[in-house]
């Protein structure tokens, strides 16, 4: 289930930097969910987008911040810490 909400995530800020931005990129999208969950704090994203470069309105970063924080599974695939069994 959490695949899938990631999934649905990556989906998500793809159209929000389509719509924003006009590149719509799935690594992109990825990048920027991971630069999120390394920095959770608004101060913090802001500071990595800006050490790579990126160029966002300040709405704009604040709404994709609260947008990733908002729909991100507890654990995103890109977690690689310990791993529960998936049996059911």
């Amino acid at each position: 289930m959490e695949k899938l909400q990631y999934l649905s995530l990556v989906s998500k800020v793809c159209s929000e930097l389509e719509n924003h931005v006009g590149v719509g990129d799935k690594t992109l999208a990825e990048f920027i969910i991971e630069l999120t969950d390394q920095n959770p704090t608004l101060p913090g994203f802001i500071r990595a987008l800006e050490r790579n470069g990126a160029e966002f309105p300040d709405s704009f970063t604040s709404s994709l911040h609260a947008l990733i924080m908002r729909l991100r599974p507890k654990s995103t695939p890109l977690d690689r810490g310990p791993s529960k069994s998936s049996g059911a």
